[in-house]
């Protein structure tokens, strides 16, 4: 006797139903879109580039520098107690893209930052030293090229340190002319004491010359006396020698 396809379906062993063991996955972050970028200002836009070239174009000097430093892989156990705060241009360029950076002074400070960790770390022998001195030339000379920008997109958030250095700058400023007021005083005062001396002196000579007047008006009677007996005698002889002419022309 034949069974039947349903039949023999029936008689089968069942499978037992198990759900799917769970996995651990990650799920990304989708892409920002262009929309959700921050707008750079067109100086910042140029950091990002110039930021760019210098991984890209000089990337046999720059290498050292486009990642933080790892001190574990590098044998570096004192790096961390030597460099306080640690700078590379992979950050920069995360920082510029995230718009963290207001102006471009600040994206110029950490660059330098960058130099200078190298410098303070490694000595001028190290070729790392060198290859750090090449792109800080190269960086400096590009950026001389940056472009200015607008007051609203440069300054629309300014910093409280700009804040405080604007307020430092304007007290130095304000002591300066306090300065300069009290210099004018004292050179006013010193020029009123020489004309006080001056006068004192032409008055001192004045009445000098006056005296020496009245000296001369109240001489000794003696001395007058003679004066006088001595215009008598000057008279006399002129007498005589005019008589003295006379007989000699007589002759």
């Amino acid at each position: 006797m034949k069974r039947t396809k349903s039949e023999l379906a029936d008689d089968r062993p069942k499978r037992a139903k198990h759900n799917p063991a769970p996995r651990d996955f990650h799920v990304e972050e989708s892409p920002k879109t262009p929309g959700r970028k921050p707008k750079l200002s067109e100086p910042l836009k140029f950091c990002l580039k110039l930021v760019q070239d210098i991984a890209k174009k000089y990337y046999a000097y720059s290498w050292p520098f486009l990642a933080p430093v790892d001190a574990v892989a590098l044998n570096l156990p004192d790096y961390h107690t030597r460099i306080k705060h640690p700078m590379d241009f992979g950050t920069i360029r995360q920082k510029l893209e995230d718009g963290m950076y207001k102006k471009p002074s600040e994206f110029e400070s950490d660059v330098k930052l960058v130099f200078d960790n190298c410098f303070h770390y490694n000595p001028p022998t190290l070729e790392v030293y060198q290859m750090a001195k090449h792109v800080e030339a190269i960086f400096k000379s590009k950026y001389q090229q940056l472009p200015s920008s607008l007051p609203h997109l440069e300054s629309r958030l300014p910093s409280s340190s700009d804040s405080d250095s604007d307020s430092e700058t304007e007290a130095k400023k304000k002591k300066e002319r306090e300065r300069e007021k009290e210099r004018e005083k004292e050179k006013s005062r010193k020029r009123k004491k020489l004309e006080e001396d001056s006068g004192k002196k032409k008055r001192m000579k004045s009445r000098d010359s006056n005296s020496e007047g009245e000296e001369s008006d109240d001489e000794n009677p003696t001395i007058k006396k003679l004066k006088k007996e001595l215009r008598t005698v000057s008279s006399q002889l002129s007498t005589v020698l005019e008589a003295v002419r006379d007989r000699f022309l007589d002759l």
